[in-house]
């Protein structure tokens, strides 16, 4: 038999052959033709955690996006920030972003009208500090943001 006249191989998953005197089972046939695709990509681990304290009510948000916005409910468009500390009116809507540059995570004030301190420290609009595992920012009224780092 000439090399072009040979049946198709069909390998199964016990790695042995198929014969040819039928149709290979079109489930195990490696289609080399096909368009490869990436798998979906993991959802990036969190840097560690923002500890939330608004007057007393606590939660936590997941330091996990290059960028967290720090704020209030925008009214007009409905649109919530990332960390949304709306239960406080002295907040900005557009108070503070938590931002990460090259592998560190850092705060920047977005010119607020009641500013923002970092560990006590008053931040200057547009002034961007590094950030540490258990400092803590304030916005605010009554907001406490602790940093916990992984």
């Amino acid at each position: 038999m000439a090399p072009d006249d040979r049946p198709p191989i069909d390998f199964d998953l016990n790695f042995g052959t198929h014969d040819g005197d039928d149709e290979p089972d079109p489930s195990r046939v490696l289609d080399l033709d096909a368009e490869l695709v990436a798998p979906p990509s993991p959802a990036p681990a969190p840097f560690g955690v923002l500890e939330v304290d608004i007057g007393g009510q606590r939660h936590e948000v997941a330091l996990d996006k290059p960028r967290l916005l720090i704020g209030r409910i925008d009214p007009a468009t409905g649109q919530a920030p990332d960390v949304n500390l709306s239960d406080d009116a002295a907040v900005s809507r557009r108070h503070a972003e938590i931002r990460l540059r090259d592998g560190a995570l850092r705060v920047v004030d977005l010119g607020s009208t009641n500013g923002t301190k970092l560990n006590g420290r008053t931040v200057a609009a547009g002034e961007e500090l590094p950030l540490a595992n258990g400092d803590v920012i304030a916005v605010g009224e009554r907001c406490r943001l602790t940093v916990r780092l992984r």
